[in-house]
């Protein structure tokens, strides 16, 4: 699980992705039950630039207002990545975060 900032936590009902980066990315988004398990989302299938992928987290089963969650992304013939941690609330907004970098180097996720 990434770390979390102290400060107020971003609120929102789906989780997505835009690959600006120079590869093909998977995806998933990851939550912590009220007994600290973690649980994730289906994988997305291949993301390639200039595309995205959301996930609405009201349809994942178990996960309940104030849950903390994060998007997961894995490149291909690259790294893993976490994007930071918001809280899961059936508010109808979306967090999106924009993955940029190379498969190898300058990967990172940037919350937009």
């Amino acid at each position: 699980m990434p770390t979390e900032d102290r400060a107020k936590l971003p609120r929102a009902q789906r989780i997505a992705v835009i690959c600006h980066g120079a590869y093909v990315l998977h995806a998933q988004a990851r939550w912590k039950d009220d007994k600290d398990v973690e649980h994730e989302s289906a994988w997305s299938g291949d993301v390639p630039v200039g595309q995205s992928w959301v996930v609405d987290m009201s349809q994942q089963k178990g996960i309940t207002t104030g849950r903390k969650m994060w998007l997961n992304v894995q490149i291909v013939a690259g790294k893993g990545m976490s994007g930071e941690i918001i809280e899961y609330a059936p508010n109808g907004q979306t967090v999106t975060f924009e993955a940029k970098g190379t498969t190898l180097i300058g990967n990172r996720l940037d919350r937009i």
